[in-house]
């Protein structure tokens, strides 16, 4: 019929019925399990062991979906990885992994037609990427018939959404890598710059210019921030009872809520930390979500989703990495 051409025109032959014979949730849920045993099987000691290059194989029709959707799908999978990584780390202390990304890639292989759905999903895994997966698949004897590219391997041809894509390299069609984040989270989730208007930006002032201001008075602020910007030294008043400080992303500017700095110190994350005021008790908060000395004495680092929260003296002296800072409580 002609509908049925115009229809494989667009989007290939495929049997309507194998279309959705394997959901993303399916995917997820197996390359999860997969993930978890074998971290608990490799794990020893204090030293967690996982791996974080994982080939998928599902059918071809499922293969033209999925291939696609591989973007989208980078996020609730490393999620889920992120999720099994936090649950163990009071067994296992050192989770820093060997490889720098997680790679997924997406390949086609035919199954039997007596093959059960939950086995159409076969997930082979290493601890580390290797250059060509394919060396990989010559000694897999079960991967018979695998297709690594699509039709269509690039994504060059497609409308693909820009801010889907943040953190997310795409290698080829159905393969995408993301760079492992130490705070155990999915780093889409990075905080936007807040709209320039008149009443959320707050722009750091150098000390000089604000030493016959009343800016540092208690009244106008809960504390201020020291540092050193473009070799200037540097005031931030934090007025919200909940602010972040990183480094400063592209032309990010500070607002009510973040402080970002521009600097390349080793060690200093575009999400470092934060300070929290308790109205109630008048007393200051800080987590940290990259390695932070607070007046010579290192804190524990937590996820920025489950922030743990340390007392804050009334003056510290906090160091991001290698970058310092000087907290001064105005409460």
């Amino acid at each position: 019929m002609l509908i049925d051409k115009i229809k494989n025109l667009f989007f290939g032959k495929n049997n309507d019925s194998d279309w959705n014979t394997i959901s993303n949730q399916q995917i997820v849920e197996k390359i999860e399990k997969v993930f978890t045993e074998i971290l608990k099987r490799d794990s020893v000691y204090d030293r967690m062991i996982f791996d974080t290059d994982f080939l998928i194989l599902v059918p071809p029709a499922t293969y033209e979906r999925v291939s696609l959707q591989a973007p989208a799908l980078a996020k609730p999978i490393i999620s889920k990885f992120y999720e099994v990584i936090r649950k163990q780390t009071t067994k296992y202390k050192d989770y820093t992994p060997l490889a720098n990304y997680w790679n997924l890639q997406f390949a086609q292989k035919e199954f039997g037609v007596n093959v059960p759905k939950n086995e159409q999903i076969i997930i082979i895994s290493k601890v580390t990427a290797e250059r060509d997966w394919s060396e990989t698949l010559k000694s897999e004897g079960a991967a018979e018939k695998i297709s690594i590219n699509g039709k269509h391997s690039k994504y060059t041809n497609w409308d693909i959404n820009d801010e889907i894509l943040q953190k997310i390299d795409i290698l080829e069609r159905g393969k995408v890598r993301v760079r492992f984040n130490k705070n155990l989270m999915f780093e889409d989730e990075k905080p936007r710059p807040e709209k320039a208007t008149a009443g959320n930006i707050v722009a750091p002032t150098p000390v000089a210019a604000s030493k016959s201001s009343t800016v540092n008075t208690p009244q106008e602020g809960l504390a201020q921030i020291k540092f050193r910007e473009h070799d200037k030294n540097m005031n931030y008043i934090m007025r919200e009872n909940l602010i972040s400080i990183g480094k400063a992303s592209g032309n990010e500017k500070s607002s009510l809520k973040k402080l970002v700095i521009h600097n390349n110190e080793s060690g200093f994350e575009e999400n470092h930390l934060q300070i929290r005021f308790d109205p109630a008790t008048r007393i200051f908060y800080i987590a940290v979500f990259a390695h932070t000395r607070v007046n010579e004495q290192s804190l524990k680092i937590s996820p920025i989703t489950s922030p743990v929260w340390h007392t804050l003296t009334q003056n510290a002296s906090i160091l991001c990495g290698f970058y310092a800072i000087k907290f001064q409580a105005l409460k």
